[in-house]
């Protein structure tokens, strides 16, 4: 996988479809990565078509890790519709985010606090 300084290369590599990473963001193609943590993915359909789709890992979204995480998301939220941004607790309920993505540092995930 190529190498990157830049972050805005990564994103927009997602968005072709492309593998590429940085320092702390990469992306096989079909997911993107902030550290290990999948905050958006391309969701294929049966006619061979895909949405992107993003995971809101920020306070807005109710899911809240850190502002690295929180600084990604927003940057790829700027690259798709609006309604293809979703929320992380509604996500984890119909098994599209592990629960464990959200667990804080007591353990809890937010729909345990």
């Amino acid at each position: 996988m190529d190498f990157t300084n830049d972050d805005s290369l990564v994103f927009k590599a997602f968005m072709e479809q492309r593998e590429l990473k940085s320092r702390f963001l990469r992306t096989d193609g079909q997911s993107l990565f902030s550290s290990d943590l999948r905050i958006a993915e391309h969701y294929p359909f049966d006619d061979g078509s895909a949405s992107t789709i993003v995971y809101d890992f920020t306070d807005r979204g109710q899911a809240f890790i850190d502002k690295h995480v929180q600084w990604h998301v927003i940057q790829v939220k700027r690259l798709v519709p609006r309604q293809n941004v979703i929320p992380v607790p509604l996500a984890q309920k119909v098994g599209l985010v592990e629960l464990s993505a959200t667990r804080g540092q007591n353990g809890n995930t937010l729909s345990e606090a």
